[in-house]
């Protein structure tokens, strides 16, 4: 699937969430302290999303601001790769925040998120055939 610019523009915009709230993650803990191990597995957590979540961001921008007769070099994969690994930091620094409030709090918020990606996979894949068609 080729780059379009509603694409690209929806990428930045999730990058930028992703980056604000790993962001509010560290100014929560910021309160709270972490001395404890759950609290310090999310500070790293979200200190590692930042950067994966800026770069994401930054690896669209170029494509968005040189418009669509550069949109042959965008990797969709790699972008792919960026996200996944901002949201796999994400979400162990959200998990880890909830561990602290309550273990089993953790548990279902893993377990819900677990059950809805295949959910979402599907749902991407079957969009992207209709669109392929």
């Amino acid at each position: 699937m080729l780059a379009t610019e509603s694409m690209l523009l929806q990428m930045r915009g999730v990058a930028i969430a992703g980056a604000g709230l790993s962001t509010a993650i560290i100014l929560l803990l910021v309160q709270l302290g972490q001395e404890e191990l759950s609290l310090q597995i999310a500070l790293y957590s979200a200190v590692v999303a930042i950067p994966a979540w800026i770069s994401a961001w930054q690896y669209v921008q170029p494509y968005i601001i040189l418009g669509s007769r550069f949109y042959g070099h965008f990797s969709q994969r790699f972008a792919g790769w960026l996200g996944l690994f901002g949201i796999a930091a994400l979400f162990i620094a959200l998990a880890s925040v909830i561990w602290h409030l309550s273990p089993c709090a953790s548990l279902v918020f893993a377990v819900a998120c677990i059950f809805v990606v295949p959910f979402v996979a599907l749902h991407v894949r079957s969009v992207s055939k209709a669109i392929a068609r």
